[in-house]
């Protein structure tokens, strides 16, 4: 087996970019076979350096070589292909050994591009590089290095026969689509932030630089490994919701969705269960605050001179502000039973209904005074004097008459007896009253009449 010819790199170099113009004349001068090969004829077989594939080919006695055959990598977005070689098209051998050949096999769009060049020795040795791509999908291939060696002479051709209808080539295998895949496709909010997720992405080109965007928003970048693949880890923050995931590079890309899911609060524990207290003694009712007025329809005057207002049922030695239409007045002292006395005066006292509170820290009490108008008292009238009451004048004694002669009495008549229940009867000349002093008894007791019933009318008109 010959070895590979490592110092003509730079040659093949050479010989592959002139590939395709020597494959052009090829179908031209494969109708016109030389009178003898350059080199020798028959079946070459060898390896070449990429796959460690068998490489072959045949060498006609007119000098054209084809049905080179071997595979080879090709790469798109980052995944490689293996790919047979077929349908090399008859190529000529220089005078100087070399042959090289450019050719497509497949679809428009999809086509698969062959180039190989070499150089055959006349011993029967051959050595050469060849590359496979795919130009319309920007897939690129490795370059080989290719030696081979003549293994006998070709046997006749048969007469050729009809050619069957070529079978329709299979399709090359699909190249690998991106795929992306999560650690955990939900995950909730403190998790993500604590733990994050790991996001893997593959089918990318080798070394090309991959994008993570999270609902559009571009978030890492990493570059693709030799294998296509690029792994992010991603911690958030998000709130509680559905994000989009995707992963490109160039035109390829690829999404899929996580779930962020709200925290949920870890129960607490349940309290055990306190003893019942037991119950408290209801505290005794406070007596309610009373204030009692000495009255409570107090007149101006009343007021003015000052009324006595008694308070019961405040605290001990409590403060009690006195309030007449919420304007203090004045301040008690209440004693340790909660009562206090004082005396209330408000001078100009409005008539009308007012409000006396009694106002502590701790309580109050408010109750309604009627203040009465003084009542008008009209002034006396001046009595008028009384007259002087006439001095009754004494009347004149008569002057006594001259006493008449006396005449002779008469024996006196024997008295009659006197009957049972007869009150002994005295004349009046027995009395010792004669008729003068009679007269002047009379007249003292008319004028004693007539004063009497004058001071009655008077009183009566009174």
């Amino acid at each position: 087996m010959p070895t590979r010819p490592r110092a003509k790199r730079g040659l093949w170099a050479t010989a592959l970019a002139g590939a395709g113009a020597l494959a052009l004349t090829a179908g031209g001068i494969a109708g016109a076979a030389f009178a003898a090969s350059p080199v020798p004829a028959g079946q070459y077989t060898g390896t070449q350096d990429d796959l460690d594939s068998p490489v072959s080919f045949e060498v006609s006695s007119d000098g054209l070589v084809s049905g080179f055959s071997t595979q080879s990598a090709i790469y798109c977005f980052g995944m490689p292909a293996i790919t047979p070689w077929a349908d090399m098209p008859p190529t000529p051998v220089e005078e100087n050994g070399f042959f090289g050949a450019d050719w497509y096999v497949g679809d428009p769009g999809a086509q698969i591009r062959f180039v190989v060049a070499g150089i055959i020795e006349a011993d029967g040795t051959a050595s050469g590089q060849g590359v496979a791509t795919m130009p319309d999908l920007g897939c690129s291939g490795n370059t080989f290095e290719w030696v081979a060696e003549v293994s006998g002479q070709p046997e006749p051709e048969p007469e050729p026969e009809p050619e069957p209808e070529p079978e329709p080539e299979p399709e090359p295998e699909p190249q690998p689509e991106p795929a992306i895949a999560l650690s955990a496709t939900s995950v909730s909010e403190s998790a993500l932030v604590d733990d994050g997720i790991v996001v893997t992405a593959s089918g990318f080109l080798a070394q090309s630089s991959v994008e993570l965007a999270v609902d559009g928003s571009p978030v890492a970048t990493e570059t693709a490994t030799d294998d296509g693949e690029a792994r992010f880890t991603y911690s958030g923050p998000l709130g509680a919701g559905t994000y989009s995931l995707a992963v490109s590079s160039g035109a390829a890309s690829i999404a899929t969705t996580l779930t962020v899911t709200a925290d949920v609060p870890a129960p607490e524990p349940e309290p055990e269960p306190e003893p019942e207290p037991e119950p408290e003694p209801e505290p005794e009712p406070q007596p309610q605050p009373v204030v009692v007025p000495s009255t409570t329809t107090p007149t101006v005057s009343d007021l003015a001179s000052g009324i006595t207002i008694t308070a019961t049922g405040f605290g001990a030695d409590e403060s009690i502000d006195v309030q007449w239409d919420t304007q203090s007045v004045l301040t008690l002292d209440a004693d340790t039973d909660g009562a206090a006395t004082g005396t209330l005066t408000i001078a100009n006292a409005a008539p009308g209904q007012r409000t006396l509170s009694l106002v502590s820290a701790t309580r109050s009490v408010s109750i309604q005074l009627t203040v009465v108008a003084e009542p008008v008292v009209p002034e006396p009238e001046p009595e008028p004097e009384p007259e002087p009451e006439p001095e009754p004048q004494p009347e004149p004694e008569p002057a006594p008459e001259p006493a008449p002669e006396p005449a002779p009495e008469p024996a006196p008549a024997p008295a009659p007896a006197p009957t049972q229940g007869d009150a002994p009867r005295e004349s009046l000349a027995e009395t010792g009253i004669d008729a003068a002093g009679a007269a002047t008894l009379f007249a003292g007791g008319l004028m004693l009449l007539v004063a009497g019933g004058f001071l009655v009318l008077r009183r009566r008109v009174d």
